[in-house]
């Protein structure tokens, strides 16, 4: 049960939150360019997550709208809330997501792709229909994050602490979070290795 100011709080949040997953700009895009295709705005590059300042803030925005409905599902935000998921949440968005993090396996990597797999935990653990929709949706993305990790992790050979978002500690913990939550025991083995 959420305390009144926990709610309070939570609807506080949540239209800036709606009002930041489509907002464009500014955003900073880290992009490593192969050609002149790779130049687009960000809507076009990542039509998922395109939105915040950059990608993972973007992927955490729509953790938080989803976690806010699960734990609020009576609120008065969450009819706008789910509308702007099922603004980004489309299977050609999703599909344009797939392409572009499968041609970059170290983007977002480790931090993005572990707020990623919270988004889908999250789904995971909401037994909606609504939830299985989505993750249902996402489920090429979240593939595509979790090969990028398992070639990833083997060669980690010691913890990254600068404290940036490539630090590993706060991501690993997140990542593993989610190999819980899905059963997935390749990805806590690696982790706990």
């Amino acid at each position: 049960m959420l305390e009144t100011a926990d709610v309070q709080l939570i609807e506080a949040f949540i239209p800036m939150t709606i009002t930041n997953i489509h907002r464009e700009y500014p955003n900073q895009i880290a992009l490593r360019m192969t050609s002149d295709a790779d130049l687009a705005p960000p809507r076009a590059l990542t039509p998922v997550f395109y939105g915040c300042y950059d990608w993972h803030s973007a992927v955490h925005s729509h953790w938080q709208l989803i976690r806010a409905i699960r734990l609020m599902p009576e609120a008065v935000f969450v009819p706008d809330a789910i509308a702007a998921l099922n603004q980004s949440l489309t299977e050609k968005n999703v599909s344009q997501e797939v392409a572009y993090l499968t041609a970059r396996p170290g983007f977002e990597r480790p931090y993005g792709l572990a707020w990623l797999l919270q988004l889908t935990a999250e789904l995971w653990e909401w037994n909606t229909n609504q939830a299985e929709l989505w993750l249902d949706l996402l489920a090429p993305l979240e593939e595509v994050a979790v090969e990028h990790l398992l070639v990833w992790l083997p060669k980690l050979t010691k913890p990254v602490r600068s404290g940036y978002h490539n630090q590993t500690a706060f991501s690993l913990g997140l990542i593993f979070d989610w190999s819980i939550t899905v059963g997935a025991t390749k990805v806590t083995q690696l982790i706990g290795d």
